[in-house]
């Protein structure tokens, strides 16, 4: 009895090992993606269609962490830690309470909400969706 217990756990502990080294290859080539990915994050990025472009986005590499400084004009109006969220080909940067979604080289703002959720991000501006691109 003791024996075919045995048996079946290692054909379980077996089958469970070939799965998971067929997701090897994939969860490597997505971490690689990611890391690509990540590496051109860095940048200064400017919202031009609002005033001449007063607001910047300013994100730097520090180790493995991003960091950011929004600015307007010349003066840091907030910075902290860039949260970076992965949902298959769709990349979501979090800027403190400022979610947004990155795409082309550009970051893009959903600047205010609704009559539900009320809130705005650059009173300025009265665009609902404010692009930030990045400089070259």
């Amino acid at each position: 009895m003791t024996t075919i217990k045995n048996t079946a756990f290692l054909l379980v502990l077996f089958l469970a090992s070939l799965n998971s080294f067929a997701c090897v290859p994939q969860q490597f080539s997505a971490r690689k993606e990611m890391v690509e990915q990540k590496d051109s994050l860095a940048g200064v990025y400017v919202l031009d269609e609002c005033e001449n472009g007063r607001f910047k986005i300013q994100i730097e590499k520090s180790g493995t962490e991003y960091n950011y400084r929004i600015l307007d004009k010349e003066k840091s109006i907030g910075k902290g830690k860039v949260r970076i969220m992965k949902d298959g080909d769709v990349t979501y940067l979090t800027f403190g309470a400022i979610g947004s979604l990155w795409e082309d080289g550009s970051i893009i703002v959903q600047n205010h909400g609704n009559a539900m959720n009320e809130y705005n991000h650059f009173t300025q501006c009265d665009s609902k969706y404010l692009t930030f691109k990045k400089n070259k």
